[in-house]
């Protein structure tokens, strides 16, 4: 990569604006074609939110709040329904265990909106503070690699079974 292409690719992504911390996205059965329901930024700095964001739509602001016996983190995201004024429109937990015992990875907050689950995945674009903020144990763990899909190149290139002798 030479440094214009580099400089240029920084501008690009000041361009765009800051990358999302937390996304969520959803698979047709029918249809099979993805869907983003949840996309949620860092608030900046000395703001008296913690999240800003999109979910099923709406615009939402998302405070980090303590169970009242000093525990747990969790988010409350709100909906603004007049300017300056909100209304709660769900909650979200940091996933720190899988009931099943499986590898977690310390990578995904659960939402409740509207009686429905909502994943959202943390990206690389999410700060380690905010990470703990969000009420995560631990460090993010790596996910395994997903298998590439298989192109169709590939198939054509294989050779066919042969047929079988005829006796």
């Amino acid at each position: 990569m030479t440094e214009a292409t580099a400089t240029k690719t920084e501008a690009e992504k000041k361009e765009k604006g800051p990358a999302p911390v937390l996304r969520a996205v959803e698979r047709d059965a029918t249809t099979g074609e993805y869907t983003t329901t949840a996309v949620l930024w860092a608030a900046k700095e000395g703001a008296k939110v913690d999240l800003t964001g999109i979910v099923n739509g709406q615009r939402v602001a998302g405070f980090v709040n303590h169970q009242k016996d000093g525990g747990k983190a969790f988010i409350s995201l709100s909906k603004e329904v007049e300017d300056g004024k909100f209304d709660r429109f769900g909650t979200g937990n940091a996933i720190n265990a899988h009931k099943d015992g499986s590898t977690c990875h310390f990578d995904t907050v659960v939402f409740n909106v509207g009686g429905k689950a909502i994943f959202a995945r943390a990206t690389n674009a999410m700060s380690a503070e905010l990470h703990e903020k969000l009420g995560f144990t631990s460090p993010r763990t790596p996910r395994p690699a997903r298998p590439e899909p298989a192109s169709e190149a590939h198939h054509e290139d294989e050779p066919e079974a042969a047929a079988a002798p005829r006796g």
